[in-house]
């Protein structure tokens, strides 16, 4: 994800890839930061973990969530990157499955 390298819609069409570059859940194009935080099944996932949490707001991009991390959780620093792998992982497992199962998440708690 620091990177830019997972393969998101807006990376395939660098590679000449002819797909709907669209977001699987919205009509947003997608991109590391849509698909990961800014995305409307996103965003209700990190409005779960921001509840529990006790956090105001959620992050809307990779760079802004290590902040928001620091913010909310000063004392779990050795935790922030399993935290953020798992969540983005669940996210990205999800909308594999909507995509190439073709499995419809009914509710974004399913994530």
């Amino acid at each position: 994800m620091t990177n830019n390298v997972v393969l998101t819609k807006d990376n395939l069409i660098k590679s000449e890839w002819s797909g709907n570059p669209t977001c699987q859940f919205c009509d947003h194009d997608k991109s590391v930061d849509h698909l990961f935080f800014t995305c409307s099944i996103a965003k209700v996932v990190w409005v779960i973990i921001a509840k529990i949490i006790g956090a105001s707001n959620i992050p809307t991009s990779l760079a802004q969530c290590w902040r928001w991390c620091d913010h909310w959780l000063p004392d779990g620093k050795k935790f922030y990157f399993l935290g953020v792998s798992a969540i983005c992982w669940a996210v990205w497992k999800a909308r594999n499955k909507a995509c190439f199962e073709r499995v419809v998440i009914k509710n974004p708690i399913e994530i």
